[in-house]
């Protein structure tokens, strides 16, 4: 599978990482602030990638969406963002997303 198929989907696992690795950093009104802020760029992207045709269908749209979601809620939230727990969270966007991904893209490519 070209690697078009993955690009969106590997540049939010990145941006997701590098969000909360720079809030283990920062006090809790710039975790708001940059939150919004990767939150709000995201999504527009998100809405381009749509437009493009980059999702397989709906579900993968939705799917991608709840990271962009997970990351405004982190930051609004007030939660404590001192340890590496969203490595886990991460993990399993990533185990479902991808997964997700790889079987409808299989079957766009074999039909």
């Amino acid at each position: 599978m070209p690697m078009k198929n993955w690009s969106f989907s590997l540049a939010m696992l990145v941006v997701y990482l590098a969000t909360f690795h720079l809030w283990m950093h920062l006090s809790q009104s710039w975790i708001v602030v940059t939150g919004v802020t990767v939150s709000w760029v995201l999504y527009i992207v998100l809405l381009r990638m749509k437009r493009k045709g980059y999702f397989v269908n709906a579900f993968d749209f939705f799917a991608h969406f709840t990271v962009v979601l997970d990351i405004l809620l982190e930051a609004i939230l007030n939660l404590v963002h001192d340890h590496f727990g969203f490595y886990l969270c991460a993990l399993a966007f990533s185990a479902v997303i991808g997964g997700y991904r790889y079987k409808k893209l299989r079957e766009t490519h074999v039909s």
